[in-house]
């Protein structure tokens, strides 16, 4: 039966193939690499609190223009999480230490107003 394509296209496609493996990085790629630098230079002055909207607003003072969204393909491509800040932390037995207090507040009584 033989090839459906045919021998000539078939070869024209793996030599198409190896020049496109073959050429360089794209300037997109480069322009890519130069920001996602400059991010991680940002990201670790600030010990990795800053996020992508501050990031962005940091490069964007310095003079780099870039979208917002770009700065967050880079930032996710690279791994790059900002912590999160801590707002609670439960300490174990804090409760019952309080509760054990007794409340004098209540033996009191106001004479007056603003005798607490």
């Amino acid at each position: 039966m033989g090839c459906p394509i045919g021998p000539r296209k078939v070869h024209r496609f793996s030599v198409e193939f190896k020049l496109w493996r073959r050429r360089g990085e794209s300037a997109r790629r480069g322009q890519d690499r130069h920001v996602l630098r400059q991010i991680r230079t940002v990201f670790d002055r600030n010990r990795g609190t800053y996020g992508s909207p501050r990031i962005h607003q940091t490069l964007r003072a310095v003079g780099t223009r870039v979208s917002r969204r770009r700065v967050e393909r880079l930032m996710r491509e690279a791994g790059l999480r900002a912590r999160a800040a801590t707002l609670y932390r439960a300490i174990p037995g804090l409760h019952a230490f309080f509760t054990s207090l007794p409340n004098r507040q209540l033996d009191r009584v106001a004479t007056g107003p603003d005798q607490a």
